[in-house]
C-alpha cells in the first residue's frame, strides 16, 4: 500500500507500523526512495502506536494484520483509529 500511495501522491507522508524487525528491514529497503516521507514505528496493533504519530491521519489502512486480533482488540483498535482520523476534508485515494 505505502509504495503505491507514496508514488501516486507526492505530497503525502506515511507511517509504517509493525512489530517485526524483519519486516522493518524489508520495508526500509523497499521504501528507501521516499526518504523522510515514511516514518517507521515498531509497535503491535494492541499497543498505543497512535501516540507516536503527532498529527491526525487522513487515511488508515491495514493489509492483513487486523484479522489476527480478538473481537475486543479489534473494537479497541477501530475506536483508536477513529479517534486518530482527521474528520475534515480529504482528497479521495483510489487504489487498484
Amino acid at each position: 500500500f505505502l509504495d503505491k500511495i507514496l508514488s501516486k501522491y507526492s505530497n503525502v507522508k506515511c507511517y509504517w507500523i509493525d512489530y517485526s524487525n524483519d519486516f522493518l528491514a524489508v520495508a526500509q529497503r523497499r521504501l528507501a526512495k521516499y526518504g523522510d516521507r515514511v516514518e517507521y514505528i515498531i509497535s503491535s496493533l494492541e499497543e498505543p502506536w497512535e501516540d507516536k504519530i503527532p498529527e491526525k491521519a487522513d487515511v488508515i489502512l491495514s493489509m492483513s494484520a487486523i484479522h489476527h486480533l480478538e473481537t475486543e482488540e479489534k473494537q479497541d483498535l477501530y475506536k483508536r483509529c477513529y479517534e486518530k482520523l482527521n474528520h475534515g476534508s480529504c482528497s479521495s485515494i483510489l487504489m487498484r
